[in-house]
């Protein structure tokens, strides 16, 4: 998918929920215009949906958006991913999604987990919650946007196949979900149902989440990995397959 310059979303591929936002699910090879929404400046996309978050020009003047900022969802909405309390089973069109408070952005998990992040730091979230995901403390799927409870100062989102990482203003950088393969981080590989803070990282700048690994960068411009390295992607080499804290990658 991609944004125009004038803020037109363009979207192909697969569509069998109708994520591609196109009033059909027939899959679709060339990029094509999604009907009915304009002044788009993010759009993300998960394993079967899509959400993007709309701000006409007027707040865009500034770095709040204020009231002006809107999210859409589409695709299908069989735990909740459309935000919409459950009402639709899916939609192959945009639905906005009912809000509470003023946006600043938005994120999408690898398996459909939806984030927004609001202008005054904090958080909510719809969507897959089965591993804790979503971070409200019940491993329930919600279908409506949710505060999540304890998440305070966030900057930055990043979230995994089912896993989530939270950047907060200070450096520190606090994590939910799935653990099985150590990808939170917090030396151990239980899940955890509610955000808790990742020893031993500060001054952290970046996250990122990949399906069961998770990368961070600091202020110095070390790079620090855990999780899954079955296919070498902590970056210490082939071992060892799987690490539930934070290393520094050497050489970088």
């Amino acid at each position: 998918m991609a944004i125009s310059s004038d803020g037109k979303v363009f979207t192909n591929g697969a569509n069998s929920f109708g994520q591609l936002g196109n009033g059909t699910t027939t899959p679709h090879i060339p990029p094509a215009e999604v009907p009915g929404l304009t002044d788009v400046v993010d759009v993300q996309a998960g394993w079967f949906n899509t959400v993007a978050l709309s701000v006409p020009p007027p707040g865009l003047r500034g770095r709040q958006f204020g009231s002006a900022a809107k999210v859409y969802a589409w695709g299908d909405n069989f735990f909740g991913q459309l935000g919409d309390g459950g009402v639709l089973t899916h939609s192959t069109t945009p639905v906005l999604v009912p809000i509470i408070g003023n946006v600043k952005g938005i994120h999408m998990g690898q398996w459909d987990s939806v984030f927004a992040l609001m202008e005054d730091g904090t958080v909510q979230g719809w969507g897959v919650n089965a591993n804790g995901e979503l971070g409200d403390g019940t491993g329930t799927n919600l279908f409506s946007p949710t505060p999540i409870p304890g998440l305070t100062n966030v900057v930055q989102i990043a979230g995994g196949g089912q896993h989530t990482l939270f950047l907060l203003a200070d450096g520190t950088v606090m994590a939910t979900g799935a653990g099985s393969l150590g990808q939170t981080g917090l030396g151990h590989n239980n899940n955890v149902y509610a955000p808790v803070q990742i020893p031993g990282l500060t001054n952290v700048i970046h996250v990122a989440a990949g399906a069961e690994h998770s990368i961070a960068v600091n202020k110095e411009g070390k790079v620090f990995t855990w999780g899954r390295n079955f296919e070498g992607q902590l970056g210490s080499g082939p071992t060892p397959n799987t690490r539930n804290v934070p290393v520094e990658v050497a050489g970088l």
